[in-house]
């Protein structure tokens, strides 16, 4: 990053504590029934709403972290898997912190921080050896469960195109269907399984099938938010207090992701998956998909920008149309002339009559040449046998006949 890109960043970041600390408040989405993220205490599940104690899990300590140290007042809001994104669109909460996977469609409705964990789809199911592999289970009759309106439901949907994919609408019940044997398998990832698998000993994984991240998902009238939230995680990813509590919930393998080079890389993610949704909404609105006009000021070389302004590339004929120096014609400009000049070999329609020349003056150079060959050819194979005709309508020496 330049030297203006980390000022840019830097001014965001200070001007961003303020806006919060007026508010006072930081209202965090929660599903508690996702552990090991979000685990709800007494509270039942159909509570519109609670107290920050009633929670637990790696992201709720991580909300309290962040509030405790910018002077907020946390408060946790419930949230239901289906009405994530709708919630939040009503401003039921600032932001979610609840193990959300970055999905297109979430792209779209918020803006996502920094990742925080990296997990994949797996398969859970009883180790009877009914299923060897992920594949054996994508056939008809089988049945197969998972949470009803989260990433992992269009997963498994899209996994198992002919096997019977039942959406159930909470998620503990969905590790219960299995123990139930209402269902042959169920659906989780790498992070929430371990905890389901070890209730049972008769359970195996499959997988994972899928690589995934989770971050925050901040509304997206909150850039402030999200600033700071990103700064926030890089600070305690950089002092490790942020891998203390990966550690402690999500075990010791869990991967630093708040590191600047895997937000770079998260961040390309994000904006290629992101892609196929920018090339639907061109084709609704009847646009060109490619933006050629854009492509072409991506395409001009910053070396050759001054000031500002695009350079003309140098003339590789006979003159240079610099000022003071010979042209084309053997003349010399002046300043005003070169001013002149250089202002008609700017722009896309010069590069392209640049490039057309210096395709012209190649194909005249290989011309030239393969004559040159030809005729040193015809006059070897005169010396060799002298008694060969000339080609027709030439001399043999090698020019044109007089007709």
């Amino acid at each position: 990053m330049g030297k203006r890109g980390s000022v840019a960043c830097l001014l965001a970041v200070l001007l961003a504590a303020p806006a919060l600390a007026e508010t006072g408040v930081v209202r965090v989405g929660s599903s508690g029934d996702y552990a090991p993220f979000s685990v709800g205490g007494p509270t039942p599940l159909d509570l519109p709403g609670s107290t920050p104690a009633s929670f637990s899990g790696f992201d709720v300590e991580v909300a309290r972290s962040y509030a405790r140290e910018r002077g907020l007042t946390l408060r946790l809001v419930r949230f239901r898997w289906p009405a994530l994104l709708t919630d939040l669109a009503a401003d039921a909460f600032d932001v979610a912190m609840s193990g959300v996977t970055v999905s297109p469609e979430r792209s779209v409705a918020g803006r996502f921080s920094l990742p925080v964990a990296e997990s994949g789809a797996v398969v859970l199911l009883r180790a009877d050896g009914r299923f060897s592999d992920i594949d054996s289970l994508d056939r008809r009759g089988v049945r197969i469960g998972v949470n009803a309106g989260g990433y992992l439901e269009r997963v498994a949907q899209g996994r198992f195109q002919h096997a019977t994919v039942l959406s159930i609408p909470e998620n503990e019940a969905v590790i219960a269907a299995l123990e139930s044997f209402s269902v042959d398998a169920v659906v989780s990832d790498t992070l929430e399984a371990p905890g389901w698998q070890s209730r049972s000993e008769d359970l195996k994984l499959l997988g994972p099938f899928t690589r995934d991240r989770k971050a925050y998902l901040v509304r997206p009238d909150r850039p402030e938010l999200a600033a700071d939230l990103d700064a926030w995680l890089l600070a305690r990813e950089a002092d490790g207090s942020l891998g203390k509590l990966r550690r402690e919930h999500l075990g010791g393998a869990a991967a630093a992701t708040a590191t600047p080079l895997a937000a770079l890389v998260a961040a390309l993610d994000e904006r290629l998956a992101l892609m196929p949704w920018v090339v639907a909404a061109k084709r609704r609105d009847s646009r060109p998909i490619r933006d050629r006009a854009r492509r072409t000021r991506r395409g001009r070389s910053p070396a050759r920008c001054r000031g500002g302004r695009l350079l003309p590339r140098p003339d590789r004929g006979r003159g240079r149309g610099a000022a003071g120096r010979r042209t084309r014609s053997g003349g010399r400009h002046d300043a005003a002339g070169s001013r002149a000049g250089e202002r008609a070999t700017t722009g896309p329609a010069a590069n392209r009559r640049a490039h057309r020349r210096a395709a012209g003056a190649n194909s005249r150079r290989s011309r030239r040449a393969l004559g040159n060959r030809r005729r040193r050819s015809r006059s070897a194979l005169a010396v060799a046998h002298p008694g060969l005709p000339p080609r027709p309508g030439r001399s043999p020496g090698g020019g044109l006949t007089s007709s």
